[in-house]
């Protein structure tokens, strides 16, 4: 029984050993100092154009029934209030795009920008909680410190090399450590 356990010993001392090995010998390529990924200009100008839309059918729906109600009337019908909440949640698909989509993303050596429709959002890659990338979504997801981004499979330009680029960078700051067999359980 003792001969074995030393030859176990033995054996993942070894494996530990060679797995430090390999995370030495396996250099990450170098990231480039600046790296841009944006969605074709007319898909954000689209974008653009729908929300102006939204937010005039809104506007001019919130101002006749003002107009129509209080102004001339001094009234106001609760069909009114069903009707705007009904305008609400015909829009409300529209709003994710708006406020979370990414329309460019740069790649910074201490950080990555991106910049939506509206904002524009500076995360240091320290900040970076978790990245997701499911195949049955057209997003990716990339959860930040300040905020959540959805970043578009179809209209970045070359996405893969942006989600391996960022999937690299969260490998070097989450750094597993060598399995250690050898302290038994905690």
């Amino acid at each position: 029984m003792v001969q074995w356990l030393l030859q176990n010993t033995e054996r993942m001392a070894k494996k530990k050993k060679e797995y430090k090995d390999l995370k030495v010998n396996q250099a990450p390529e170098p990231i480039p100092a600046k790296t841009q990924f944006k969605r074709a200009r007319w898909k954000h100008f689209m974008r653009v154009f729908i929300f102006g839309v939204v937010l005039a059918l809104i506007g001019l729906f919130i101002w006749t029934a003002y107009y129509t109600h209080v102004l001339l009337h001094q009234g106001f019908h609760p069909k009114e209030a069903l009707a705007l909440f009904l305008v609400l949640c015909v829009c409300a698909p529209v709003l994710p795009s708006v406020l979370m989509e990414a329309d460019s993303v740069s790649i910074e050596p201490g950080a990555i920008v991106i910049k939506t429709l509206l904002f524009k959002y500076r995360e240091s890659w320290e900040d970076i909680k978790s990245f997701a990338n499911p195949i049955y979504l057209k997003f990716s997801i990339l959860k930040g410190k300040k905020f959540v981004y959805l970043l578009n499979k179809r209209d970045l330009s070359d996405y893969d090399q942006l989600v391996a680029t960022i999937e690299e960078k969260a490998v070097q700051l989450k750094q597993p450590e060598a399995p250690n067999s050898l302290d038994g359980p905690k």
